[in-house]
């Protein structure tokens, strides 16, 4: 089973594991806007993550989220 997230090698990721790949974008669009505001960027963007897989190495899909190699172990090939 598939869940979404949002990563940036720079501002990390959000922290959340959305059901959906829209409210993944939601969540990225509201931290590009944010960051806009205060003059700077987001790096973030949307990448699904195989909560199955992750379930069965024993991991928290998102434990070491601000850790992107860690996250890049679960990304689903062909997906954002």
């Amino acid at each position: 089973m598939s869940k979404y997230t949002t990563h940036g090698d720079i501002c990390h990721g959000c922290g959340h594991l959305h059901l959906t790949h829209e409210a993944a974008e939601r969540c990225a669009d509201a931290h590009h806007r944010a960051c806009a505001k205060q003059g700077g960027y987001s790096d973030r963007s949307v990448v699904a993550i195989d909560v199955a897989t992750a379930k069965a190495d024993g991991e928290d899909p998102l434990r070491n989220h601000h850790d992107g190699q860690q996250l890049r172990m679960y990304y689903e090939v062909g997906t954002c």
